[in-house]
């Protein structure tokens, strides 16, 4: 996750190399955006939602922060 809540995903292809991962990975974060925009009204509301949940159970660990982050105090 960027700063300020962005997340980053692959803009183009990577020029393929020895295996065709490169290629999956922007195809799926087409797939991925897609299903993002057109939410609720697509048939992507479980990526969606997946995706959401896992963003908070990352923040909620500390595994990943964003700028609107705040610092509880432990006690």
């Amino acid at each position: 996750m960027g700063p300020r809540g962005i997340i980053w995903l692959p803009a183009t292809r990577l020029e393929q190399t020895n295996s065709r991962d490169n290629y999956t990975l922007y195809d799926h974060s087409q797939k991925f955006m897609e299903d993002v925009l057109v939410y609720p009204n697509g048939t992507g509301e479980d990526v969606v939602d997946t995706f959401s949940q896992s963003i908070l159970f990352l923040q909620e660990f500390g595994l990943i922060k964003s700028g609107y982050d705040v610092e509880v105090p432990e006690y």
